[in-house]
């Protein structure tokens, strides 16, 4: 995500990982893919760190199979969103998706994953956290970060992976 986010013009950007090849491999396929990715080995999720202030978009992927994970990366995204952040996760409707904390906003068919899931093609839906989980929630569908919130199949699983 963070690639797809420095092609499509991304002022900066900064993704976070606790594995240490998941880091290696963002490098790698940043530069691979011509852009320029500042690649984290920490564990954002439960503390009070990252997004830092003025921090515009916030995005998470395939984060909601394991439910202390989920949990995890829920208050996360519900931390930037209250601190100003656009949010958007993109998720194919893993067991612990909290459906009732997120609003969906468009939803695409992704295909070319049969060798990962069990299908070719998977249903992926891109959320956002529910409005009035805090008055000092400012960001939502039609503010700065969700205008023109689009993917097209050459924007998806385009990070230039070398294969495993």
């Amino acid at each position: 995500m963070a690639i797809a986010a420095a092609r499509a013009g991304a002022a900066a950007v900064t993704a976070y990982d606790t594995d240490p090849l998941a880091v290696a491999a963002i490098g790698i396929n940043a530069a691979a893919n011509g852009v320029t990715v500042t690649a984290v080995c920490a564990d954002v999720l439960d503390r009070d760190g990252p997004p830092a202030p003025g921090t515009g978009l916030v995005l998470a992927g395939d984060a909601f199979y394991e439910r202390d994970l989920a949990a995890k990366v829920m208050r996360f995204l519900e931390r930037s969103h209250a601190r100003g952040a656009a949010v958007l996760a993109g998720d194919c409707g893993r067991a612990y998706l909290p459906r009732d904390r997120l609003t969906p906003l468009v939803s695409y068919d992704v295909p070319g994953l049969s060798a990962l899931e069990d299908t070719d093609v998977k249903r992926t839906t891109i959320w956002t956290p529910r409005h009035g989980l805090d008055n000092r929630s400012r960001a939502g569908p039609g503010d700065r970060g969700y205008q023109g919130l689009r993917a097209t199949p050459a924007s998806v699983g385009t990070s230039g992976a070398p294969p495993a």
